[in-house]
């Protein structure tokens, strides 16, 4: 798997990286759960040279509900170019243990095909990733929502990777 910053209709204006590790939790394809999410080691650590962000979690879901979020993505529908969503709102939030399902209006955000494994962050606070898109779901009586995959499951998986894969 190729990682390219920036990434814009073919151009990698900040160059690339491939995987060499990975490490995360064993989801079953197409299924939606609060720990769809993977550290990825890179040949060539492109931080070094761009920066890093933080990753955060709340043990209360009132820290998650008080905050406004932004979401950056590739969706098929943009072309091979990056799309955002700022001010974001959680409208739920599932226990979804060892992670949380933070989510998200369908009628508010257009977080579409192509999103998936994109941050969800705070701008103000960091910049902190709090999540990833992961998918929609609908529970029984609930409206279509979009996912995003957080919590401490997250969390550790970052420290896991700077621990054990220093740059």
């Amino acid at each position: 798997m190729e990682f390219v910053p920036g990434f814009r209709q073919g151009h990698r204006p900040f160059g690339s990286s491939f995987v060499s590790q990975y490490r995360g939790f064993r989801v079953a394809a197409g299924d939606v759960t609060g720990y769809d999410y993977v550290v990825c080691r890179l040949y060539n650590p492109l931080g070094r040279g761009l920066g890093w962000m933080g990753s955060v979690a709340f043990g209360a879901e009132s820290e998650y509900y008080r905050r406004r979020y932004t979401s950056t993505g590739y969706p098929s529908s943009f072309q091979g170019r990056p799309a955002v969503e700022f001010n974001m709102a959680i409208v739920d939030i599932d226990n979804d243990d060892p992670g949380l399902e933070l989510e998200f209006s369908r009628d508010v955000y257009q977080l579409g095909p192509g999103w998936s494994g994109g941050p969800l962050w705070l701008p103000n606070e960091g910049p902190l990733v709090a999540g990833t898109v992961t998918g929609q779901e609908k529970d029984v009586f609930d409206p279509t929502r979009f996912v995003i995959s957080a919590g401490f499951g997250m969390v550790n998986l970052v420290k896991f990777g700077l621990a054990n894969w220093p740059v």
